[in-house]
């Protein structure tokens, strides 16, 4: 094998949907992510983990080394999964944090990572206004977490069209990454003939995009058969195997780039991290130098050559980006005889509703809202803000008094974008959670609206749904889909409050209490706790936005022990609603019942010692005389001695 010149580069884009439920903030149990709480959690475990921390073995299966990838690899992270990693797996999220860093000290300022426009929605399909918010807030949460300036970005399922690519070279990105069949033609600066791309084009050297006016934005496009063969082949089976054939890839001189979702690694392919680590480090064992990155290459080798772009066309769909608004054909999951004809008329819904609600933003009264779209693009520093950046933004974009007003106008139009996140169409079925749950976005961003303007948009949404058919019978249309699950998710303060007071009747928490949920924070000011029965008041904030509301409540168990409490605001006219445990969310359920457990097994093992503390000389007594102790008496002793040693 001849000694390779060449440079390797090898991308992983990383990303899951935004899957909080949009009333709360909070994921909710997924059963299909079994035996993970949800589906982030279980990709986590499968791929961000590993990747973090790849096994190298030896000959015996030992590990003898372990590598932190994303310290090798050019990746990009979603916004929405950054943000969950960091609360939820801290130690992922500084190892990928941590990896630009120290990827950026090795290649002269050039760090491994690139940012994404923010929540994954299909650019080509949005108006301007959406495609410049989502670059916004997508290069204003890479510097946020990264502390530098994003050299690239990437385009959800790299879908482009050319007012796309102008936006992102209007905020100071340098490159994007695309397929090689997104391209055109291309022709060497200077020359006059563009050269048609039917049979195909070099994937080894940057391209400059001409974007008229003197501007341009450079452009990668991979090497997309051995990206193939690595996502869906079976190059990962065997590091041996996937270094050889990488190496026999290098050219003798310029780059071999290749760009796969990161969940190929470890999730799509069991192991495959692994593979990736054993085949990456002994690539670099003597040759560190053949690794690098799209910034340190570019910034290395400044493009010769330009290039045209297909426009409306993507990675994942042969179609251009019929995947995302009619039955092309393209699916992932499908069965005989299903068609995705659903999407036609769900894009065509969710179109009709944006265009509503970006009338209701526009049309704010300047007293609650000044600069909309101003105050939209730079909503994204309010998110990520610490208190005196949220105040500062308050102060510049509305008047006092209208806070909460203000970011019920900017929650709508986030709520407007997030529904509409890619996966809600990519998949076989408008059923599917991932359509489930951009739905959902767009309940939350209906009721905003009404609230707002005291017009209800549903039935309007609804007439479009209707001509949504689902292929499982069961399910009907998307109007059915809608009013059964999408709704059934909604998750009120109210219903908060309830399995709070639950909470604390069946597990005897302390009389004062603050705790978080979600995007809420709880506050118990008071409870009189009985012997049956508990009365109390619950002040519920709003993270986001400071509202705050009083609730009371009274929570019992009935004759057959069955827990119940009422709720009601407070100070008010106002309903009183009841609850039983069936009322609530699951996980609230699972969450009071598991500290009933809890407390049971605790009191089982404080009866378990006091026995055993009066009865320990009669048991030496007998031991002494060789009188067995019984098969039952010894299950005590177990289960008290296993939680001494559980404890320490």
């Amino acid at each position: 094998m001849r000694p390779p010149v060449g440079r390797l580069v090898i991308h992983g884009h990383f990303y899951q949907p935004p899957r909080e439920n949009p009333w709360v903030g909070r994921i909710y149990r997924q059963f299909s992510a079994y035996p993970y709480h949800d589906w982030n959690e279980r990709v986590n475990a499968e791929c961000y983990a590993p990747v973090s921390l790849s096994r190298i073995l030896n000959e015996k299966g030992r590990i003898v080394k372990l590598v932190n990838l994303y310290e090798i690899l050019n990746f990009n992270f979603g916004p929405t999964l950054l943000q969950w990693l960091e609360r939820h797996s801290p130690f992922v999220y500084n190892s990928i944090i941590s990896a630009d860093r120290e990827s950026a000290l090795r290649r002269g300022g050039h760090g491994n990572a690139i940012a994404q426009c923010y929540s994954h929605l299909i650019m080509p399909l949005a108006t301007r206004q959406d495609k410049r918010t989502q670059i916004r807030w997508g290069v204003h949460d890479f510097k946020h977490r990264f502390g530098r300036e994003p050299e690239g970005i990437w385009l959800p399922e790299t879908a482009v069209d050319i007012e796309t690519l102008e936006l992102v070279a209007e905020e100071g990105v340098r490159f994007v990454i695309l397929a090689p069949h997104q391209a055109t033609g291309y022709r060497k600066r200077g020359d006059k003939k563009w050269i048609d791309t039917k049979g195909g084009i070099d994937t080894g050297r940057p391209y400059r995009i001409p974007l008229g006016k003197g501007r341009w934005l450079g452009v990668f496009f991979y090497a997309s058969r051995l990206a193939h063969d690595i996502a869906f082949g079976d190059l990962l089976k065997n590091g041996e195997h996937l270094k050889d054939t990488l190496l026999s890839g290098l050219p003798e001189e310029g780059l071999l780039n290749i760009a796969t979702d990161g969940e190929t690694y470890g999730h799509h392919h069991k192991f495959g991290e692994m593979a990736l680590a054993y085949a990456l480090d002994k690539i670099m064992t003597g040759s560190p130098e053949l690794v690098t990155n799209y910034g340190e290459y570019l910034s290395e080798n400044p493009p010769e050559y330009e290039v045209r772009i297909g426009e409306n066309t993507s990675w994942s769909c042969a179609h251009g980006v019929e995947r995302w608004r009619s039955d092309c054909g393209c699916t992932t999951g499908s069965r005989a005889g299903w068609n995705q004809k659903w999407r036609t008329p769900l894009r065509e819904g969710l179109d009709w509703l944006r265009g509503r609600l970006y009338e209701i933003f526009l049309n704010a009264s300047p007293d609650i809202l000044r600069s909309p779209e101003e105050a939209r693009d730079s909503y994204i520093g309010y998110l990520l803000g610490d208190h005196k950046a949220r105040g500062d933004y308050l102060k510049r974009f509305t008047t006092s008094g209208n806070e909460v007003a203000a970011l019920k106008y900017l929650e709508m139009s986030r709520a407007g974008m997030l529904m509409f996140t890619s996966c809600g169409w990519f998949f076989s079925d408008i059923s599917r959670i991932e359509t489930i749950q951009i739905l959902m976005y767009a309940a939350r961003a209906v009721e905003l609206a009404g609230e707002i303007t005291g017009h209800d948009l549903t039935d309007g949404l609804l007439e479009y749904l209707s001509e949504a058919k689902s292929n499982v019978d069961k399910e009907g249309s998307g109007a059915d889909i809608y009013r059964k699950k999408v709704l059934a998710g909604k998750v009120g303060r109210r219903t908060i409050v309830a399995s709070t007071a639950l909470g604390r009747l069946l597990n005897k928490h302390p009389e004062r209490e603050k705790v978080e949920y979600g995007d809420f924070s709880i506050n118990v000011i008071s409870e009189t706790q009985g012997e049956r029965v508990n009365e109390g008041m619950v002040e519920i904030t709003h993270k986001l936005s400071g509202e705050t509301t009083l609730f009371n409540y009274r929570s019992w168990y009935e004759d057959d022990e069955t827990p119940v409490v009422e709720v009601r605001k407070d100070g008010v006219s106002d309903e009183t609603v009841t609850y039983h445990l069936p009322d609530l969310p699951v996980d609230d359920r699972d969450e009071i019942l598991g500290g009933v457990k809890e407390r049971m097994r605790k009191d089982i093992l404080n009866v378990t010692k006091a026995f055993f503390s009066e009865a320990e000389r009669t048991i030496d007594l007998l031991t002494g005389y060789g009188v067995p102790v019984s098969r039952d008496f010894q299950m005590f002793l177990e289960v008290m001695f296993t939680e001494e040693l559980r404890v320490g």
